[in-house]
């Protein structure tokens, strides 16, 4: 089982959850990149890199999604004994 591959998994429904909620119907948010470290078949990653785009054309509904997620992310992290860092490229 890749852990940090579920891990990762599980902040990407925290994002499809918050776009979802929105109640915008121009927000949209993606996953496009994950990195594994290290990405070996055989070895449990140290470290897991997931790069998300939220996007909408009301800059009120974005950040209020990017809250939420934030909120999400650091929640799963305690959970899961996992330190986070969240960057913003707004």
């Amino acid at each position: 089982s890749n852990f940090g591959a579920a891990h990762a998994t599980e902040a990407a429904l925290a994002l499809e959850k918050q776009v979802l909620a929105s109640g915008s119907p121009d927000t949209v948010g993606t996953t496009g990149i994950l990195r594994l470290n290290p990405g070996a078949i055989n070895s449990v990653p140290c470290e897991a890199v997931l790069e998300m785009d939220i996007r909408d054309t009301r800059l009120d509904s974005r950040d209020d999604v990017l809250a939420k997620l934030d909120a999400d992310l650091h929640a799963i992290a305690a959970r899961r004994g996992l330190g986070l860092s969240v960057e913003s490229l707004s």
